[in-house]
């Protein structure tokens, strides 16, 4: 029964990275995927090395967040850990969450305990939740600020369907029904993978009550994370520029509310495949973007992504392999 479950899962998980990946050929061949590349071409080596500076310093306002909820770890192990996260994230994990699982692992073998590293890793990935409720809100504002108050019942029905799945999903987390299925999924996996201790359910649940409880520290990491988002605004109008389609800082940070917001709704589609470039297409056409461009842009942030991703991976594999020399000689 629990095979066939699994296989279920699967099959699933797979019908949706088919039908996200299907999605983004369609958005590109529509958009005529020759001229994409010729616009894509305008980007150079400059340029996306400073596409990658902007996310490596929304890397650091993550791990300074994480930071703050964690003991025993410190603020270069968190870093490092947000920095495996979201490789790991962009390019291995199929099942939702395995980015989330991938840091928090990385962050016991950079020195914290596992239990500490869970706990603090949800209440992290709460705030950040919080912080992209209030970031998707202010690029409803900016939406308006673009196309017009008459646009006002367009906006409200757009902000209604990208804020309502986060909301859903930050309740959940400071539910403990939801918390605990949660944290016994965490924990199964990392079993799975001979990667836990057996005290970190426990541990962990310790942890993310007790972080619930300090708002001092729920503010300062929802406020880092927030900056971290207004940095993805910055790609955005940086990209923009690049590929000689300028867009004002306003509609910048409208338009990648609305992608993200959109990839977070459809977190069930590995990578945001498919998602991610219908998003900029649609939101990017209304901002003033040709469908093109649009779509170069979503490509653009994809390579950078992988730039990135490839040293993430190679800290994380060689974390493993010290971890495991060390227990050889322990």
């Amino acid at each position: 029964m629990r095979d066939a479950a699994m296989l279920n899962r699967r099959t699933q998980l797979s019908l949706a990275l088919v039908a996200g990946l299907a999605l983004a050929v369609a958005v590109a061949a529509h958009a005529g995927l020759p001229t994409v590349i010729e616009v894509l071409r305008r980007l150079g080596v400059a340029e996306l090395a400073w596409l990658s500076a902007l996310q490596l310093g929304s890397v650091l306002l993550c791990g300074i967040a994480w930071w703050i909820f964690t003991t025993g770890a410190s603020l270069t192990a968190c870093t490092a850990a947000r920095f495996v996260r979201d490789g790991a994230s962009s390019v291995v994990a199929i099942i939702p969450g395995m980015g989330e699982i991938a840091g928090m692992r990385a962050l016991t073998l950079f020195g914290a305990r596992a239990g500490n590293a869970a706990g603090s890793g949800v209440v992290d990935l709460a705030t950040e939740i919080l912080a992209q409720i209030i970031f998707t809100l202010a690029g409803v504002v900016a939406l308006l600020a673009v196309l017009g108050w008459a646009e006002l019942d367009h906006a409200v029905g757009i902000a209604a369907a990208s804020v309502l799945p986060l909301v859903l999903a930050y309740l959940g987390f400071r539910s403990p029904r939801i918390r605990k299925p949660v944290m016994r999924f965490v924990t199964r996996v990392e079993r799975h993978f001979g990667l836990a201790e057996w005290g970190l359910g426990v541990e962990a649940g310790r942890t993310v009550a007790a972080l619930w409880q300090d708002r001092p520290r729920l503010a300062a990491g929802t406020l880092l994370h927030f900056a971290a988002w207004l940095l993805s605004a910055a790609q955005i109008w940086f990209a923009a520029g690049a590929l000689d389609a300028p867009l004002s800082p306003t509609a910048s940070l409208a338009l990648a509310a609305l992608v993200h917001a959109a990839r977070g709704a459809l977190f069930v589609v590995p990578w945001g495949a498919g998602v991610q470039e219908a998003g900029f297409l649609v939101a990017g056409v209304v901002l003033g973007l040709d469908e093109p461009t649009a779509i170069a842009m979503s490509l653009a942030l994809r390579v950078r992504d992988t730039l990135l991703a490839l040293p993430a991976l190679l800290l994380w594999g060689a974390a493993e392999l010290r971890e495991a020399w060390m227990a050889r000689r322990a």
